[in-house]
């Protein structure tokens, strides 16, 4: 066969050595890349798989196109057919490259790039047949909480269904998948007799593409990932994985339709992502080819249309063989040929299992609301933490209970104001009586034995501006004072002694929360403690800058004037689990409410020096409610998200201990305090002089004592988890959630 346009002909060989079977090219003017030896015969493409009969003929017709990257004017595409095989095509360049960096030597290649790089037969069927696969994997796609958005634009939608495209690095394009399944948002079908939905908790579909999935559980790890000792034996990834996607798929393009009828439009087009892989020790795990392809759909961008004849296309079709072939008018057309396949017998027995059916569209509010919960921890001043108060009230009666199967899905989404201000209240002082009520029975206020909210009822842990006692001499207690085991006086915001109650300083006679193991010091250039008047007006040096006396010890988060700031973000935990038979009676509010508080608490992946876990199942599940290994006869868990990280990066160089004052002071490095523009000036962080600012401290000795110098967290990744806490009763129905910052 000749390329006119290029002077090159193309001719197919057969060979006893089937790897050598394949196309050939006498490229006189070298249209193809030079080969190595400089001859002008050159192997297109070479497999055992062309399978071509000894005696046989071919078939073929070239169609030269224009190249899109304009870096060759045309590329040819090679149509051939034998009569015995499936009707197949080769795009001349591509598979010119392929077979020397893509195909092994034992299947006709010379590449030498390893079995998790090379294509296999999968992938080598795919690439020199006429016909694309069709996907016939459907997407899968849930609705899931961005807690950095308040917004939603899911709104009045009636469901969306989606479907995908395989688009070829030749730019072939497939049909399209099996569609997936109609999803709705679950604030629809959770709303009930509500006036609207809360879709703010459901503000973006994530969206899976399937690309295969490993064939053995036994060959992967804890996380599904294949293992390093598997890859190694295997010779070809086929040997692991049940391939959905070829290699030669450069793009997907995602379809997405609302409700099951109607067109569908284009949502983006993103790479295939299929020749992904992540060293796994000395190997290479080829996760591209397996795990799933993830898009986070916000429903935010215009979409573009999609033909509805390509919708409507349920698969491309060529003939099972054609004895010949011809191309005219752009179309590539078969004579002789034989199609379909042979009818096959079946038979078939159903059967009807009829089972009640359970109560529809039932409606379940969990009573969340934030809290300030008091640590009792026999301080002067306690500490608090911010807290999360739920119960479990409102669930049917314990007639009717909860049926098997059923799922319960626990989401909260805690969003600070603004920052997250971490501090030491021992020996010091908190910012406000503000605190939870630290009660199972609310709180009637009154203002005829002590002052307070008078006519306010605080529930169980709601959070009252003057509910806490002052703790300072004259200023009096109110009405329904938290106490706790009989304690009056615990919840104290400030003492006599640390009062600030001239607002005359920022410190607490502690050590803060200076974080880390190395006790961090500060270095001075002047000193801001015993700066010594002189009688011409100047300051001289104080006596804690000379010598070795120069680097102070750090303190700060001594108090709430003093904190230790981080960014604030929002944090998002959940935990869904699932009922295993029905749940009734008496205690079974008890026992949901029990297994939620410990399940999003659990920390699984905490270890001993020794690598042996903290809090196995049998540590974190005890009580009456479970077994002696820990696991409950009645729920169990279907997914935990109960850690949450996040990376702040403020933009600040930093600069080291040679940068100058000039470069640390300009440009980008500077944040203007007086302005409302920079929101980086509620970052900064006072430090204290170790030295003067300690535990014990004299608190004259930290009146009108200035910072020794100030800093702001510029980078880090923050981690937060829940802790519940452990004196609540089994015999109540509520639980409290506290934050817990992780170093």
């Amino acid at each position: 066969m000749t390329d006119d346009e290029n002077d090159v002909i193309y001719y197919f060989v057969w060979s006893p050595t089937p790897r050598e079977q394949g196309i050939y090219a006498y490229d006189p003017k070298n249209f193809l890349p030079i080969s190595a030896n400089g001859t002008s015969i050159k192997a297109v493409y070479k497999s055992s798989l062309f399978n071509f009969p000894s005696d046989g003929f071919v078939k073929a017709d070239v169609v030269v196109i224009q190249d899109e990257s304009q870096s060759v004017d045309a590329r040819p595409i090679i149509y051939f057919t034998d009569g015995v095989n499936e009707p197949r095509s080769i795009n001349v360049f591509l598979a010119y490259d392929r077979i020397r960096s893509k195909v092994k030597l034992t299947d006709g290649g010379a590449s030498e790039a390893g079995a998790m790089f090379n294509d296999d037969h999968f992938d080598i069927q795919d690439f020199i047949h006429t016909c694309p696969k069709t996907p016939i994997h459907p997407p899968k796609a849930f609705f899931q909480n961005d807690p950095n958005s308040r917004t939603s634009n899911f709104e009045g939608i009636s469901g969306y269904q989606f479907a995908y495209q395989y688009i070829y690095e030749g730019g072939e394009e497939s049909a399209i998948s099996t569609y997936s399944d109609i999803i709705v948002p679950p604030a629809y079908l959770q709303q009930g007799a509500k006036a609207s939905a809360n879709l703010t908790q459901t503000n973006e579909c994530v969206i899976k593409i399937p690309r295969g999935s490993v064939k053995n559980d036994a060959n992967t790890d804890a996380d599904g990932f294949l293992l390093e000792a598997s890859i190694t034996a295997a010779t070809s990834p086929s040997d692991l994985i049940n391939r959905y996607i070829p290699k030669n798929v450069k793009e997907i393009r995602l379809l997405v339709r609302e409700g099951n009828t109607g067109t569908f439009s284009v949502i983006d087009t993103i790479p295939s992502g299929v020749n992904t892989t992540v060293a796994a020790g000395d190997a290479t795990d080829p996760r591209g080819l397996y795990t799933d392809l993830v898009y986070i759909f916000r429903n935010d961008r215009v979409k573009t249309g999609f033909a509805k004849s390509e919708a409507d296309k349920p698969f491309d079709n060529v003939p099972q063989r054609a004895g010949a072939q011809a191309v005219a008018s752009n179309r590539l057309m078969y004579g002789d040929y034989v199609t379909g396949y042979d009818n096959v017998d079946v038979s078939a027995k159903a059967t009807i299992t009829y089972n009640s059916r359970p109560e529809d569209f039932k409606t379940i509010d969990i009573t969340v609301r934030p809290t300030i919960d008091l640590l009792n921890q026999g301080l002067n001043v306690n500490n608090r933490k911010s807290a999360i108060y739920f119960d479990v009230e409102n669930f049917p009666s314990e007639d009717i209970g909860l049926s098997d199967n059923s799922t319960i899905d626990f989401t909260v989404t805690v969003r600070p104001k603004r920052n997250w201000h971490i501090y030491n209240s021992n020996n010091s002082f908190h910012g406000s009586r503000h605190i939870g009520n630290l009660s199972a029975n609310p709180i009637e206020q009154n203002d005829i034995d002590f002052p307070g909210n008078p006519g306010t009822t605080v529930e169980p842990y709601e959070v009252s501006p003057n509910l806490a006692s002052d703790g300072v001499n004259g200023v009096s207690g109110v009405a329904g004072e938290p106490a706790v085991n009989g304690q009056p006086g615990v919840t104290r915001s400030r003492t006599n002694e640390s009062s600030n109650l001239g607002l005359n300083t920022i410190w607490g006679a502690n050590n803060g929360v200076t974080l880390g193991p190395m006790n961090p010091t500060w270095k001075t250039v002047a000193s801001q403690h015993e700066v010594d008047p002189q009688d011409d007006g100047t300051l001289s040096t104080s006596p804690i800058v000379s010598g070795s006396s120069s680097e102070v010890p750090v303190r700060y988060g001594t108090s709430a004037a003093n904190p230790f700031i981080l960014r604030g973000r929002p944090l998002l935990f959940s935990v869904s689990v699932k009922v295993k038979t029905d749940l009734v009676g008496p205690n079974y509010k008890r026992i949901l409410k029990d297994f939620i508080s410990r399940a999003i608490t659990w920390d699984r992946d905490a270890v001993d020096a020794n690598g042996d876990p903290l809090y196995p199942r049998e540590v974190q599940f005890t009580g009456p409610f479970y077994d002696e290994a820990g696991f409950s006869p009645y729920l169990e868990i279907l997914d935990i998200k109960n850690e949450y990280s996040y990376t702040i990066d403020e933009g600040l160089d930093g600069g080291n201990a040679n940068s100058s004052i000039e470069d640390m002071t300009s440009g980008a490095n500077r944040i203007n305090v007086t302005t409302k523009g920079d929101d980086r000036k509620h970052l900064v962080v006072a430090v204290g002089n170790g030295n003067v600012v300690k535990e014990g401290a004299s608190p004259g000795d930290l009146v009108n004592l200035p910072p020794c110098g100030y800093f702001i967290v510029n980078k880090a990744t923050p981690t937060f988890r829940l802790k519940s806490r452990d004196d609540i009763s089994f015999n109540e129905l509520y639980g409290i959630l506290m934050l817990d910052l992780r170093i």
